[in-house]
């Protein structure tokens, strides 16, 4: 879902922001830096439930997550609490 936020630092040019940025924003207490990424750990972006989302520095960590799930036939949730991809 898109919120109408203008002058927000993490909108988009059109000027509105993703949910999911935004209850991550009021989950840790700061605007997001440009390089983090949301992920969704259910890869439902409609679940937007504090619970569900993990704060990643980098698109490249979030790619390594996607990445490692996909190489050892994996689902992504099941890495949640586990996190073996970090090495890799």
């Amino acid at each position: 879902n898109m919120i109408r936020a203008q002058g927000h630092p993490n909108a988009r040019q059109n000027h509105y922001i993703l949910e999911h940025v935004l209850v991550m924003i009021q989950k840790i207490g700061r605007f997001l830096k440009k390089n983090e990424v949301v992920h969704h750990w259910d890869e439902n972006r409609q679940n937007n439930d504090p619970c569900n989302l993990s704060l990643f520095r980098h698109h490249s960590a979030h790619r390594r997550l996607h990445g490692f799930a996909q190489k050892h036939g994996m689902e992504v949730m099941t890495l949640k609490f586990e996190q073996p991809w970090l090495a890799s």
